[in-house]
């Protein structure tokens, strides 16, 4: 399926909560907490369910049009636990569409261990993982429902970089990458204490230069290290659900950087929904639910509850009151319908990104090159400029170093005179050198040939987060 077919829900804004860490969510509760919800912009709700103990409290969330994501609760789900279809046609019957079935199964030892410890943890982690994950799929696809590759924790005694590589490698190996055809990726990508744009952040880069997601991703944008996976493997995205998103009060993982205070859990918290509604981070992510909206009755991590948390005299945290303050409106996504053709005219404008300090690289100018010399494209820093060109192509990827942003690409995409718009989602010149290059010699002006997979590597991403995040912390 692609990105625009998956069930998403009508007032999208990209972001909700995990409800509770109970097996039993109270239909009733959530029906009380459903004012706060729209007040706060939650559109998805993450419901941790023992059999069909949620399927009450899953049907008002969807009354109330905000998407359940149910977790089939089984403690120590690996390697062997398979969803009942009896129950998933349960969750189904009330508009359920999303399951997770397993949770972090790279993490096989300890108190915090998902594996069933009589059943060989360490052998063939990876193998009888994804051999549970076809299960799964098979019994809730047959149900019409999406099963979710599981969601692995950052770092873990299976490194999660490591276990996703060989994850997709496996099913490239079985030819099993079609269980991506319906299906989709519960995520973690926890921040930590890390900035939203670790490992670029300027401290990072300073200490470990040219570090990447590929190598080091135990935060926020983890989802771009398993979003690259997709594009090698199967050529286009697949939806990633946050199910457990956003940092934690007391998170101090990494001591280059600020504790995670009451304050700056706000803050960033508030970053990662204002770049879900804006367009910053990719479509693939599509949602991030916030660890953990509140106790309920279940004092289990009492300690990340955004409502009444005994650590902060049991009053709301600030992050309540900033999420509430945010203007509201539904993430920018392609809208199904038919695809736009370039306008034969051949008049076309090459759109690059600049702000009040700084325009694109050099490097990246140089990339085109090859690419303007071929087709004698317009190229401008100006959106009034490139609205006058019925064929505009953005370049650079929305968290590209100097990004034309998605408030840009919307006012370019609603005037009349401009007939088609592309985004080229690069982040690098290397990248971008190789696509317009590979347009120049194929004879493919508007890369309408190009496979998908060649959207490239390796991500920059935008500086503002660590910014504010010392400017809260001074």
């Amino acid at each position: 399926m692609d990105l625009k077919d998956y069930p998403r829900p009508k007032f999208d804004t990209g972001y909700g909560f995990h409800w509770n860490a109970s097996a039993y969510p109270d239909a009733n509760t959530i029906r009380n907490t459903i004012p706060l919800l729209k007040e706060l912009g939650a559109t998805w709700l993450k419901l941790v369910c023992d059999g069909d103990a949620g399927v009450a409290a899953a049907q008002v969330a969807v009354q109330n049009d905000i998407e359940p994501i149910v977790r089939l609760y089984r403690l120590r789900p690996h390697p062997a636990f398979v969803v009942d279809r009896v129950i998933v046609d349960r969750y189904r019957a009330v508009g359920v569409n999303y399951f997770e079935w397993g949770n972090e199964p790279n993490i096989r030892w300890g108190e915090a261990a998902e594996w069933d410890p009589n059943a060989n943890p360490g052998q063939d982690t990876v193998g009888r993982t994804m051999e549970q994950f076809l299960r799964n799929a098979n019994v809730i696809n047959q149900a019409g429902g999406i099963a979710l590759f599981p969601a692995l924790t950052p770092g873990g005694d299976y490194g999660h970089e490591r276990f996703y590589a060989d994850a997709f490698a496996w099913l490239q190996q079985h030819n099993e990458l079609g269980v991506f055809d319906r299906n989709a990726i519960a995520i973690h990508n926890r921040p930590l204490n890390h900035p939203l744009d670790y490992p670029y952040d300027p401290l990072n880069q300073h200490d470990h230069p040219g570090s990447t997601v590929a190598e080091d991703s135990t935060c926020f944008l983890m989802y771009q290290l398993v979003d690259d996976l997709c594009q090698q493997y199967l050529g286009r995205p697949v939806p990633m659900l946050g199910t457990e998103a956003g940092t934690e009060p007391g998170q101090e993982d990494d001591r280059r950087y600020p504790k995670i205070t009451f304050e700056l859990h706000g803050q960033v918290n508030a970053a990662i929904a204002e770049g879900m509604m804006s367009g910053r981070w990719r479509q693939s992510l599509f949602t991030q639910c916030f660890w953990l909206l509140g106790i309920f009755g279940h004092y289990a991590f009492e300690a990340a509850a955004w409502l009444q948390n005994p650590l902060y005299n049991g009053q709301n945290l600030p992050a309540i009151g900033l999420l509430k303050a945010l203007p509201k409106r539904p993430r920018p996504f392609p809208v199904p319908g038919p695809v736009p053709q370039p306008d034969p005219s051949g008049f076309h404008c090459l759109l690059l990104g600049q702000t009040v300090q700084s325009i694109v690289p050099w490097t990246w100018i140089e990339a085109l090159q090859l690419y303007l010399q071929t087709y004698r494209s317009t190229l401008t820093f100006s959106h009034d400029d490139a609205q006058r060109y019925p064929n505009v192509s953005i370049v650079g990827a929305v968290d590209a170093p100097v990004p034309v942003s998605a408030e840009v690409e919307a006012i370019v995409r609603q005037n009349p005179n401009v007939k088609w718009v592309e985004r080229i989602s690069v982040n690098d010149a290397a990248a971008l050198r190789a696509t317009m290059n590979a347009r120049a010699t194929t004879n493919d002006k508007y890369g309408l040939a190009m496979p998908k997979a060649l959207a490239p590597l390796p991500i920059r991403v935008l500086r503002r987060a660590l910014r504010r995040a010392r400017a809260i912390r001074e």
